[in-house]
C-alpha cells in the first residue's frame, strides 16, 4: 500500500507540473511516473531521454518453430546484418528476437526468415519495458568500454 500511496504523491505532483528526482531501482514504478529518465552505470550517464524515447527501438518475434542449431544460427547471421537490425538478434523457444530500428524494418525480417525455406508462423512487434532497455543498455555501454 506504501508504493501505491507514494505513486500517487508523484502522479498528483507530476499533474501540478513540479518536477521530482525520483531514484529507484523499481523501474516498473519509474516507468509508470517519470516523464524523462536518466539510465546511470558506475556514475556515468548511459542515455537520458522521455520514457518513450529510450523504449521506442520495436522489438520483433517472429514465432518459426523448432529450428535445429545450424539453420538457427545461420537465420540468425542473415537477420543480424539487415540494415534495420541495431542488435544481435535471438533464437529460444522456436522464435526469433529482433531489435530493429522502426516498424519498417519488418518485412524484411519476415522475407528473410521465408526466403530461408523456414515457415512463419507468427510475426509481432513487442514492446519493451523500461528493466528490458535498462539492461540492453547497460549491456551496451559495458561492451562498448570492454568491460563484459
Amino acid at each position: 500500500m506504501g508504493r501505491l500511496d507514494v505513486r500517487d504523491v508523484l502522479l498528483h505532483l507530476r499533474e501540478r507540473g513540479t518536477t521530482v528526482f525520483l531514484n529507484s531501482h523499481l523501474l516498473t514504478e519509474v516507468e509508470r511516473v517519470c516523464d524523462r529518465v536518466a539510465v546511470i552505470d558506475a556514475g556515468t550517464v548511459v542515455a537520458q531521454g522521455t520514457t518513450d524515447d529510450l523504449l521506442r527501438k520495436p522489438v520483433v518475434q517472429i514465432r518459426v518453430g523448432d529450428l535445429a542449431a545450424e539453420a538457427a544460427a545461420g537465420l540468425i547471421g542473415r537477420l543480424g546484418v539487415l540494415p534495420g537490425a541495431v542488435a544481435p538478434p535471438t533464437y529460444a523457444k522456436g522464435a526469433f528476437t529482433v531489435h530493429v530500428a522502426s516498424p519498417e524494418d519488418v518485412p524484411a525480417l519476415v522475407r528473410t526468415v521465408v526466403e530461408s525455406g523456414t515457415d512463419v508462423y507468427e510475426v509481432g512487434l513487442v514492446r519493451q519495458s523500461l528493466e528490458e532497455a535498462f539492461v540492453r543498455l547497460i549491456r551496451d555501454n559495458r561492451l562498448g568500454s570492454g568491460e563484459a
